[in-house]
C-alpha cells in the first residue's frame, strides 16, 4: 500500500513488524499512515510500540493520515480506499 501510494517506506519487509524507532528518531518520517480498530475488542493492542513516546516527537510534524483499520485488513477490496487517501497527502509532505 505504501509504495502503490508513491512513498518509501522504513521497513523494506513485508508484513507486520515493529517500528524502527531508532530510525525515526535519526530521520522522522515525513507522513504516518495509522489504520486502528475502534472495536473494545482491539484494546489489547494499545501496547504497540506507535504509541511511544518517542514516535510521538519524532512524528510530530508529519502529516498524519488515517483510515479505518478495515480499510487495510486481509487485503480486502476497501485497500483501494487507503492508497488513494495516503496518495492524496503526497502534496502535503515536506
Amino acid at each position: 500500500m505504501i509504495g502503490a501510494a508513491g512513498y518509501t517506506p522504513y521497513r523494506a519487509e513485508p508484513g507486520w513488524g515493529s517500528l524502527p524507532l531508532e530510525e525515526m528518531v535519526r530521520r522522522a518520517p515525513d507522513v504516518v499512515f495509522r489504520a486502528f480498530f475502534d472495536s473494545a475488542r482491539y484494546r489489547q493492542d494499545y501496547w504497540t510500540s506507535s504509541r511511544h513516546p518517542v514516535v510521538a516527537d519524532a512524528s510530530a510534524k508529519a502529516v498524519d493520515v488515517e483510515v479505518p483499520g478495515a480499510w487495510i485488513s486481509c487485503g480486502n477490496w476497501l485497500t483501494g480506499h487507503a492508497v488513494a487517501k495516503l496518495a492524496a497527502a503526497k502534496g502535503k509532505a515536506t
